[in-house]
């Protein structure tokens, strides 16, 4: 019995889609059933390996919002991130409870923005003031239209986050004289002292940098296996490197497509010509042979292929120490170590993870310290030991180091099995 496979047919997500096959001619007319079929549903946007899909991506899959609000008086001031390209209904409805069933609509506010901003928006709620507001978005992408995914936040207005000011009823313009010319020296001294301590801190070039935000860095991901808990260490890692790094990552299960089309090593001379870092990621013979023995799986695809056809291919530029770096080699304390890098690697930079997730971040951009990021929300981000990424890479690489545990028992009791027949 021979087996057939196909990848590399483009879906969209959330369609159920049938799958028949026929075998032609009929093996057995009047016996075998000439086809057969199966039905299946492909995931939505909220898949881990859908979510980044061109598709999804525009239908806001990768969109957070982040609002955040504040209240001084009956004065509301609420601010959100925007998407690329869309328009935003806002809907402020005040509640009696925390429950969404006793919210009554006050107020329909419409924008569009056709960039990624921080946008505020202030309302005033004289009359309107109840417990509980709820404040719901909805956006309009082109991928969605009108079924984009809304985005809801319920907000304590008994919670407020500065204090009503008011001044005397027959205060007059000459009264307030005093008041204004204190508030403008304080602002100017302050100003001229954070001056001096840039200056300081910095030095002139530095103050004079360019706050454009800069590009993102690509990187090519190449991992050695193909068992489906190191493509979870892969995609894991991945999403580290585009979330909390702001990389623009190259990874094999993400353009199956394209390598399909162009050949794996057509697509790896092309990755090498456009981005910036190659990353090798290692792991040590125990632990793969872990995954292989309780898994119960010893098939090569082009994941292995990939490997050994990156460290080829690389292998010229690797030699030459104007090009080492843009070669990196990750190693995880939990399941590897530098011991397990391959002899045409060692040259190049060596980091072990978490232990070196710092100096890693430092180096990716090719900075003495660690980048501050402008993100699509205006959070501030850097390398941290406990964004939800990080948590999730620590996560998975601790389920591998506990089947190669597994791995080590069972051996140790098959080689006891052996000496005493």
């Amino acid at each position: 019995m021979a087996e057939f496979s196909f990848s590399g047919f483009t879906v969209n997500p959330s369609i159920m889609y049938e799958i028949s096959a026929y075998n032609i001619p009929t093996a057995n007319i009047g016996e075998d059933q000439p086809s057969k079929s199966i039905e299946f549903t492909t995931p939505d946007c909220s898949d881990s390996k859908m979510k980044f899909s061109r598709h999804c991506i525009d239908s806001g899959s990768l969109w957070d919002p982040n609002i955040t609000t504040c209240t001084v008086c009956e004065l509301l001031e609420m601010n959100f991130t925007t998407g690329k390209n869309g328009k935003y209904d806002i809907y402020l409805c005040t509640c009696s409870t925390n429950d969404i069933e006793s919210c009554n609509e006050v107020s329909v506010t419409s924008i569009t923005e056709d960039k990624e901003v921080r946008k505020m928006m202030k309302f005033n709620m004289t009359g309107k003031i109840s417990k509980y507001l709820l404040i719901t978005i909805s956006p309009y992408f082109h991928a969605c239209g009108s079924d984009c995914n809304i985005r809801e936040k319920m907000v304590d207005m008994s919670k407020k986050c500065g204090e009503c000011t008011e001044f005397p009823e027959k205060a007059t313009k000459t009264d307030m004289v005093p008041y204004i010319i204190a508030v403008t020296s304080s602002i100017c001294w302050a100003i001229l002292v954070a001056m001096v301590y840039f200056m300081y801190r910095y030095g002139k070039m530095k103050t004079l940098h360019s706050t454009v935000p800069p590009a993102r860095v690509k990187v090519l991901l190449v991992y050695p296996s193909d068992k489906e808990v190191f493509q979870n260490v892969a995609l894991a890692f991945a999403e580290f490197l585009h979330t909390d790094c702001l990389c623009e990552v190259a990874l094999d299960l993400w353009q199956m497509r394209n390598i399909a089309e162009m050949g794996p090593v057509q697509w790896l001379s092309q990755q090498k010509q456009i981005v910036d870092k190659v990353i090798f990621l290692c792991l040590n013979k125990t632990t793969m042979q872990s995954s292989s023995y309780l898994d119960g799986s010893n098939h090569t695809d082009c994941s292995s292929d990939m490997y050994s056809l990156a460290l080829n291919l690389f292998c010229s530029d690797i030699k030459h120490n104007s090009s080492l770096q843009k070669y990196m080699v990750v190693s995880f304390d939990e399941i590897s170590s530098e011991k397990d890098i391959p002899l045409v690697l060692t040259a190049c930079s060596k980091y072990s993870f978490m232990k070196s997730l710092k100096q890693f971040c430092k180096d990716l951009h090719n900075i003495s310290g660690c980048r501050v990021f402008p993100s699509v929300n205006s959070v501030i981000l850097d390398c941290k030991y406990s964004s939800k990424q990080t948590v999730r890479l620590n996560d998975v690489i601790h389920e591998l180091k506990t089947k190669a545990k597994t791995f080590s028992t069972v051996q140790m009791k098959e080689d006891c099995l052996i000496e005493i027949f």
